[in-house]
């Protein structure tokens, strides 16, 4: 287990990825590297997302009466229903038409009971999505919640990436002029859930340390959380770009400055001896 290189430390993995529940984050990441982590450490923007939801909208005594749309993938649609959020459209959706046309739109019924729309990255998102979402926007006064904020994604091949969940999330922007809740790194939400369920709010911030390997999203969070931060370059940061942080501390309201600069992390066993 990762816990017994640390025995006296907390060990939380703080992920932007909404396509996986925890469990599925647990099964298909973590113990595919030999990792082993309680799932009570593992905060996704999946089940941030969900605990939003049910201490802010949801309220116990009309649970079964109030729903969300969801814009994703079915990780994210399950990481809902597994914390029991009702999803109104549980279903493939990928099998729905793409087409809509103000026709339809004009005529169609917009289920009630919907409280928000949460998008996230979703692989066959299409117009008509987009539509369903501004309807519910617009006549249900639906809080709209995104998982995260993120541009894009890297690929295999070093100079081509796509488009990450935040370009979902401007796309609703945009044909709606209605901001997000966010709730994925670098925003603090997840910091203040995970303090709250792990009774940390007395611990001192200098006992916290946030590691990752990207400015715009784990850097800046430990940032806006007031926390260190260790950036490793076996990712997304190159040396020279961390170096300029680091010393010359340029911030922008995009990027994070590291309090420390690592080539990598990592540990063996022969550290413990």
């Amino acid at each position: 287990m990762i816990q017994k290189f640390y025995p006296h430390k907390k060990i939380f993995l703080i992920t932007n990825n909404s396509t996986r529940t925890r469990q599925q984050i647990l099964e298909e990441k973590l113990r595919s590297f030999n990792f082993e982590l309680d799932i009570k450490y593992i905060y996704s923007s999946a089940y941030v997302s969900s605990q939003y939801v049910k201490q802010n909208l949801i309220k116990d005594t009309n649970q079964q009466e109030q729903s969300v749309y969801i814009i994703g993938q079915n990780g994210l649609k399950q990481e809902m229903k597994n914390n029991g959020i009702r999803v109104i459209n549980d279903y493939d959706d990928t099998r729905d038409s793409i087409e809509i046309g103000s026709d339809e739109i004009s005529s169609m019924e917009v289920d009630s009971s919907v409280c928000a729309v949460i998008a996230g990255i979703n692989f066959s998102f299409t117009y008509r999505k987009l539509c369903l979402a501004s309807l519910y926007l617009q006549l249900n006064n639906s809080t709209f919640i995104a998982t995260n904020s993120d541009k894009y994604f890297t690929t295999q091949v070093k100079d081509r990436h796509m488009p990450a969940g935040g370009s979902i999330v401007n796309a609703i922007i945009g044909g709606t002029l209605v901001n997000p809740i966010l709730i994925g790194k670098p925003e603090r939400m997840t910091f203040e859930i995970m303090i709250r369920d792990h009774n940390l709010e007395e611990e001192s911030l200098s006992k916290f340390l946030m590691i990752g390997d990207n400015l715009l999203t784990d850097v800046l969070f430990g940032n806006n959380c007031g926390i260190d931060t260790l950036v490793v370059l076996s990712g997304n940061t190159s040396e020279s770009k961390a170096i300029d942080m680091f010393i010359n501390k340029n911030m922008s309201k995009e990027e994070g400055i590291p309090t420390y600069v690592s080539p990598y992390f990592g540990f063996s066993s022969q550290n413990l001896s």
